[in-house]
């Protein structure tokens, strides 16, 4: 892998990691923002201390569910950023398993401008030459029978 392939990957990975934690603030910040509101409503309304309350005590319980939702949040959203990558690696590896069987004329589709397309490309270059290395050895043998047989036959 080059040394911009590599750029490349780590940047696509940065990008999901940035999206997938700002996706998971935006869910702390609007939990927490409707924390407040359910509290000054709950309030008005003559509840006091309710569950949303996060202020002016230390609530443990609910910063740790807050938490908790905000990394299944990043998780899942990570989680559908790469959902993409995951795919087209799967089909990179069931053409790879054609290949390595012998189907030499198995062609991985490229997309995109990632290392996972360079590696596409790759394969399917490699696949080329060996289907091109076979066509040769197999008129190879068929011109040494055609000589076997003209010499028999003289």
């Amino acid at each position: 892998m080059t040394s911009k392939n590599k750029v490349k990957y780590r940047g696509s990975l940065l990008l999901n990691t940035v999206l997938s934690a700002a996706a998971a603030l935006a869910a702390e910040v609007a939990l927490l923002l409707n924390s407040k509101l359910a509290d000054v409503i709950l309030c008005q309304f003559g509840f006091q201390g309710s569950v949303a309350s996060l202020s002016g005590e230390y609530n443990a319980p609910l910063i740790f569910v807050y938490l908790l939702i905000g990394i299944c949040v990043f998780a899942f959203v990570f989680g559908m950023l790469q959902h993409r990558t995951l795919k087209y690696t799967r089909k990179i590896s069931a053409s790879l398993q054609e290949i390595s069987e012998g189907h030499f004329n198995t062609r991985i589709p490229v997309r995109g401008d990632n290392e996972l397309s360079d590696i596409a490309m790759q394969v399917n270059h490699m696949a080329e030459e060996i289907e091109q290395l076979l066509e040769k050895e197999k008129q190879a043998e068929e011109t040494k029978n055609e000589l076997i047989t003209n010499i028999a036959h003289d």
